[in-house]
């Protein structure tokens, strides 16, 4: 009876045992990496890939106008008016009368070249007429000296027949000549004519030249502005007396201004190289920088005045024709349309403003690295988890980047940790390898614990099965025991001994039996009591011990003992077994990352 209670209280002791140890398995941490020496660095890397970049280089200069006006005196003379708002810094617009030099001695020389013109213009009329005069008085003569040829004829011929004296013919031959004479000349005078009117002509052209210039001389004495301005300097007053070429008003024109932005020469090269992929030789390249496309560079210019930032939009113009020797820079002429800008942009630029320049060229693709990653001409590569330094040639920066060429290809791992020291071969790790054991290694922990949890679900139904077995043997042993004690007289002793080991189960089911309340008033079959009875007894000597079948039947000890077989030892077994399922999922990661895993679990690059 004593050893029945042992076991019995031994039964609940095991099932605690089963609910800690599947507590324990669920609950437990991921199982601890047992690095060795690991001298791997932890680095961060991105992979390289040819991405359009665009060069942006800066500049600085000041603001000029583009047209600057000067009103200079053409005419000397006396100030006798001047307007009021003709001041340093005033905007007037087109058209003002800004000043006015005393017209009177210009009006009397008009007066005196209109009226030389007048009498030019008389003159030719006049020599028109005396022209015509000229030329009917030639057409009488002629008549005349027609007739007086008739008549010198008919008087000869009278006087060779005698009828006339000589003297008659000697008058009329007279006569003929005389009308001859003027006949000429009438004609010499015709003959004249042209060049004198030539000569009038000329006069009458001076004439008409002393009014212009005149007319000219008199609007020069009012000084009025061309274009919508600002005025930069004023250097004359009212009642003054000006000379000619004398510098009266500077204006600056509103609507463009132009900057002489300077930059490396280096950028410029670059910045103009990007406009045309084709290096194919220097000839090329040097057309290419005298003339290339000013209109596919973009340029802004910025104006920085304490928290405020100012923008406008700009165009190149030009080269400047020049170098800076001491800056080693170049000018780049930037016109700005200050008239097409938004009116709320405040202060607008003026005259002598310090601004920034930036010039953008065309994007190209580059392979571009993080200015951090470049070292002197080396970027670092991660090949096969190995440090390699490749050399590279910096094409330009911008935006912290730098675009680079050399012997690289998209895909290579470029290194951004910097490392102190590099040294070639030095073995190398990222974060997300670190992750990617770490999550191998966990799940392979978890798909051992979920086997582990099932193998001790198992147990602990073994166990549960085998506990109620093991009472219900001890129960039915005990009954065993006092029936056989009851009925020991009436069975006979050599049958006994022969069934104890078998029969004593049976037994004591119909002691069970026996001994129920009911047991007055239940009646069993015979067949079926048989049956049960050996069942039972099957069942009996499956899972009864060596212990208790010597102690219902003494001489049933007969050959070899079997080694008991008790649920403690079924459940060391299962969990044996699944620690060895762990300690196989730790190893499935490769050593050298779960070492390394190890020594920067936590660590960020």
């Amino acid at each position: 009876m004593t050893s029945l209670k042992r076991k019995l209280l031994f039964i609940p002791a095991v099932l605690a045992g089963v609910v800690v140890l599947v507590l324990a398995v669920k609950s437990r941490p991921a199982p601890q990496i047992n690095a060795g020496i690991s001298k791997d660095r932890l680095v961060e890397v991105q992979a390289l890939a040819r991405e359009p970049i665009a060069p942006l280089i800066t500049g600085f200069g000041r603001v000029a106008p583009k047209l600057e006006w000067q009103g200079i005196a053409e005419v000397s003379g006396k100030v006798v008016y001047k307007l009021p708002q003709l001041e340093k810094g005033r905007v007037l617009e087109t058209g003002t009368e800004l000043l006015r030099i005393d017209p009177l001695d210009y009006q009397l020389v008009l007066a005196q070249a209109e009226a030389d013109y007048s009498s030019a213009q008389a003159q030719l009329l006049s020599l028109d007429k005396e022209e015509s005069n000229l030329k009917a008085q030639l057409r009488l003569e002629r008549s005349r000296l027609s007739l007086s040829e008739k008549e010198l004829a008919r008087k000869r011929d009278l006087r060779k027949r005698g009828l006339i004296s000589a003297s008659e013919v000697d008058a009329e031959q007279q006569n003929m000549l005389t009308i001859k004479r003027t006949v000429q000349e009438l004609e010499t005078q015709l003959f004249t004519m042209p060049n004198e009117r030539k000569v009038l002509q000329a006069q009458l052209a001076i004439g008409e030249a002393r009014v212009e210039e005149a007319l000219r001389a008199l609007e020069k004495t009012t000084i009025t502005l061309p274009m919508d301005a600002r005025i930069a300097m004023v250097d004359v007053e009212r009642d003054q007396v000006v000379n000619q070429q004398q510098v009266m008003v500077v204006a600056h024109g509103l609507d463009t201004v132009e900057i002489d932005a300077q930059v490396a020469i280096h950028d410029m090269t670059v910045l103009i190289n990007s406009l045309n992929t084709d290096t194919s030789s220097s000839a090329a390249a040097s057309r290419r920088f005298a003339e290339f496309d000013t209109n596919a560079i973009n340029a802004i210019v910025s104006l920085a005045s304490g928290n405020q930032q100012y923008q406008w939009q700009a165009k190149v113009s030009r080269l400047s024709d020049s170098v800076n020797p001491s800056q080693a820079t170049m000018g780049v002429i930037l016109d700005v349309d200050v008239a097409s800008a938004s009116a709320l942009l405040t202060p607008t630029l003026v005259n002598g403003m310090f601004v920034e320049t930036q010039l953008q060229g065309q994007a190209q693709p580059h392979f571009v690295v993080p200015e951090r990653a470049l070292h002197g001409e080396f970027v670092y590569l991660m090949v096969d988890n190995r440090l390699e330094k490749r050399a590279v040639t910096p094409l330009f920066r911008r935006d912290d980047k730098v675009a680079v060429s050399g012997d690289l290809k998209e895909g290579d791992l470029l290194v951004l940790t910097d490392l102190l020291p590099a040294v070639e071969g030095m073995r190398l790790i990222t974060q997300e390898q670190i992750q990617a054991a770490k999550q191998a290694a966990a799940k392979a922990a978890e798909n051992a614990t979920e086997k582990a949890a099932e193998k001790v679900t198992m147990v602990s139904g073994a166990t549960a099965t085998i506990a109620a077995s093991a009472a219900q043997a001890n129960l039915v042993n005990e009954l065993q025991i006092s029936g056989a004690v009851a009925s020991v007289n009436a069975i006979e002793t050599s049958a006994a001994v022969a069934t104890v080991s078998g029969a004593t189960p049976a037994l004591a089911v119909v002691a069970d039996i026996a001994s129920a309340p009911d047991a007055q008033t239940t009646t069993l079959d015979s067949d079926t009591a048989q049956s049960e009875a050996e069942g039972t007894i099957a069942e009996a000597a499956e899972s009864s011990s060596t212990e208790d079948a010597a102690a219902s039947s003494p001489s049933s000890k007969v050959g070899n003992e079997t080694p008991e077989i008790t649920p403690e030892a079924i459940v060391l077994s299962e969990q044996q077994g699944a620690a060895a399922d762990v300690t196989a999922a730790e190893v499935t990661a490769e050593p050298h990352v779960l070492s390394a895993a190890n020594d920067f679990e936590g660590e960020a690059p």
